[in-house]
């Protein structure tokens, strides 16, 4: 039997969603309703002009958001669940000094993210995932996510920086979160540059294959903000207290998973369903977890990609 690992806390709170040091925001895009049909327009015009890239400013027509009652909701909510057949019914806690932007951006986000990682993992989340839109907290993460909601931190100073592709990406990247404990069943895994990196590596499948980014530019992205702050390690980040797991792990994910894209991930979380993390990793990579780190880190060397 493989050996134990020690455990992370894996409540996934207040955990930080990017990184605007190093200048390097990384994250995933989509979106339904008219972010769907620009992202259609958007293709045409990209296979058109094969050496562009979209823009990510390009304004978008929807209607405003209907504001109910969903803070009646029960607070915080049930623990979520998976489906092959039921979609998945989000439940905003808006403030009321979100600018309704802003929340119709988030609404499409979180449509369009559920939608993709549903095609993925094969699967919807249950159970009313709840989101809280946040404007009274100022500084600290951008996105936070348990095991049954996330929030956005729209009121955050770093906010307005961000493009509108960047603040779409948020979310994906915390309902990915959703997704992996989920599948889960509430297991936990000790791997945390694979916890965020897995998140920031589906958010950038979803923008690629949606035609808004072209993939080197990820790639390019990640190793930018990898080199403009060398991390440790692989197999050491997640001890290191001043290690930044995001672009190191989203490039570690997609070292790992080849061409297999997002569902090599989804199948990993859900064999910790009944398997060790060692022996879940080992399942759904085709690898031990040290052989891949090794080889990870012999990629990095080979590309000069600093480690500290």
């Amino acid at each position: 039997m493989p050996e134990a690992e020690p455990m992370l806390d894996e409540s996934m709170s207040r955990r930080r969603v990017l990184a605007l040091g190093g200048g390097a925001v990384l994250a995933a895009v989509g979106a339904s309703g008219g972010m769907i049909e620009w992202a259609r327009r958007e293709s045409a015009r990209r296979a058109e002009a094969p050496g562009s890239v979209a823009a990510t400013s390009t304004p978008v027509a929807t209607p405003a958001p209907m504001r109910t009652a969903e803070d009646d909701e029960p607070w915080p909510p049930p623990p979520l669940g998976v489906s092959t057949t039921t979609p998945t019914a989000f439940v905003f806690r808006v403030d009321p000094t979100v600018p309704e932007a802003e929340e119709r951006l988030m609404r499409e986000s979180a449509t369009m993210a559920s939608e993709y990682f549903r095609e993925r993992a094969g699967v919807y989340l249950t159970n009313r995932p709840r989101i809280h839109l946040d404007m009274a907290r100022t500084q600290g993460p951008l996105g936070e996510a348990s095991e049954r909601d996330i929030t956005l931190l729209i009121g955050n100073r770093s906010w307005p920086r961000l493009s509108r592709v960047d603040k779409v990406a948020v979310m994906a990247h915390e309902i990915f979160h959703l997704y992996q404990r989920a599948l889960a069943g509430g297991a936990s895994s000790p791997v945390l540059w694979l916890i965020e990196g897995a998140a920031e590596y589906a958010s950038q499948m979803a923008v690629i294959e949606a035609g808004m980014r072209a993939k080197a530019d990820f790639l390019a992205r990640s190793v930018r903000a990898v080199v403009a702050s060398p991390q440790p390690p692989l197999a050491v980040a997640g001890r290191d207290p001043n290690a930044t797991e995001y672009a190191l792990g989203a490039l570690a994910a997609d070292q790992l998973v080849g061409t297999g894209g997002v569902p090599p991930l989804a199948a990993y979380y859900r064999s910790l369903n009944e398997n060790s993390p060692l022996e879940a990793f080992e399942a759904a990579f085709g690898e031990t977890r040290p052989a891949f780190e090794a080889r990870f880190e012999a990629w990095r060397t080979q590309r000069g990609i600093p480690a500290r």
